[in-house]
């Protein structure tokens, strides 16, 4: 069985080419079964490959002591095997509340979020995903009503992500970590099947493999072959992209393509034009319009995008903007702040909340403490502007990914005032605080406060 294991995860290596131009693998390392046996082969086939290793664990807050149990034992497992260990503490509960996503999502977003932070040039990001994750993936997907993309399942390389135990299914790295002593730990609420997952892998995998006992192997080759069968579609709708984007296809040749061609055609000149996600229905109302091919007709899509008949043509393209609320900087003093023209005041104190602000003024109000003494320079605020990010939570992402996270309405992203100091961006109101001027609990009561209030 050793042997066996470590020949699928070469032969995964290879045959999906993994490590080429790469000398470095970050592994995720939760401690559990499918982490230690995966990190245990690398380790045995590092000198082989000639690549380094390093673990990241990350602790999502969510277990208590049994989190910090997990946590020493990938710490010890590590130390044991002198493969360089960090670990990362968050907390899915607190993102999946802000979020409003739930608390597995929620926990894989903060994960992924630290492998991307660590990772090195020259490096990729090892997960434990096997080929019993892969069936799960591909039956709840299924079983969701999902397109090609989600029945093809998890990809053994993603970008700098790669999977080098795809190929073994959860029984197979269960017997060769007995055979070899290779130690693990339990996650309780694996068993939980009140957690979608959970209730696939415990209730209808065994079901389904009382019919196929093959079930795994068989829904790897199914997924390799929608992922191939998707990349064909997505490549032969390419040339039809570009002439839609370019506004050189007429509605009638848009209504003849193939409906999985002109799908993926609209979709690549969708996501250049706006954030919100295309559905099916989308795609339905501009293949009848097209169909219709009635002169300045037009059909609405998410994201202020707009697919119009001209002169025989079909034209996708962004419903005028308005323009931001105002240009270049502006500056924050102690006190009242007023900004009539924007639609807000801001306040910035320490103490006792001013006299001015009377909430019958104010239908909304948006407040964050801030340590003053850590600002740099002066403090200004302006519109959001392209590459805007920073670092909150202990993660740096962008303000264009928080605000899809958080759903924000496209009409407000460009109204939203975003607080600066000489660094950069300390606040953005309905957002987290940078995590360079953010008080802990000690700091918290000689804090100073910055409030937004817009008004009614």
């Amino acid at each position: 069985m050793k042997d066996n294991v470590i020949g699928k995860v070469r032969e995964a290596i290879l045959r999906y080419r993994m490590l080429d131009g790469k000398n470095s693998i970050l592994c995720g390392f939760s401690g559990g079964a499918d982490s230690s046996v995966m990190l245990d082969v690398l380790c045995k086939i590092k000198d082989e490959f000639g690549f380094s290793l390093r673990a990241v664990h990350v602790n999502h807050g969510i277990r208590g002591d049994e989190a910090d149990r997990d946590e020493e034992f990938c710490r010890g497992f590590c130390l044991e095997r002198g493969i360089d260990f960090i670990s990362r503490r968050v907390s899915a509960p607190d993102y999946a509340r802000e979020h409003n996503v739930g608390l597995e999502e929620a926990a894989r977003e903060l994960r992924y979020g630290v492998f991307e932070e660590l990772k090195r040039d020259g490096e990729v990001i090892a997960t434990a995903h096997n080929s019993t994750d892969n069936a799960e993936t591909v039956l709840f997907n299924l079983i969701k009503g999902s397109g090609n993309r989600g029945l093809g399942g998890i990809p053994p390389v993603r970008g700098d992500i790669i999977r080098p135990i795809i190929l073994l299914d959860r029984d197979e790295i269960r017997e060769y970590a007995g055979e070899s002593g290779v130690p693990f730990v339990l996650d309780s609420t694996n068993s939980d099947t009140a957690y979608t997952r959970n209730f696939i892998r415990h209730k209808i995998i065994p079901l389904a493999k009382e019919i196929n006992p093959s079930l795994e192997r068989t829904l790897l080759e199914s997924s390799e072959r929608q992922r191939e069968s998707d990349v064909y579609l997505w490549e032969s709708s390419a040339p039809s992209a570009d002439r839609l984007c370019r506004g050189e296809m007429t509605a009638e040749e848009f209504a003849s393509m193939p409906s999985p061609v002109s799908y993926r055609a609209l979709y690549s000149v969708f996501v250049r034009l706006s954030d919100c996600r295309l559905e099916a229905v989308h795609h339905r109302a501009v293949r009848e319009l097209a169909e219709k091919a009635v002169p300045h007709s037009s059909v609405h899509l998410p994201g202020g995008v707009r697919a119009v008949i001209e002169n025989g043509m079909l034209l996708v393209r962004r419903e005028e903007k308005e323009k931001p609320p105002f240009e270049g900087e502006l500056p924050i003093k102690y006190g009242k702040n007023a900004f009539p023209d924007l639609g807000f005041d801001l306040f910035l104190y320490r103490d006792e909340k001013p006299k001015e602000i009377k909430e019958n003024v104010y239908k909304l109000s948006i407040q964050e403490k801030i340590i003053f003494d850590k600002i740099k320079d002066n403090l200004y605020l302006r519109t959001r502007r392209p590459g805007d990010s920073y670092r909150s939570r202990g993660i740096t992402k962008s303000l264009k990914k928080m605000m899809n996270e958080r759903k924000t309405d496209l009409s407000l992203r460009d109204r939203l005032p975003v607080i600066c100091d000489g660094e950069g961006i300390i606040w953005v109101p309905g957002f987290p605080v940078c995590d360079r001027v953010y008080p802990d609990e000690n700091e918290k009561k000689t804090a100073a406060t910055v409030l937004v209030a817009f008004y009614r």
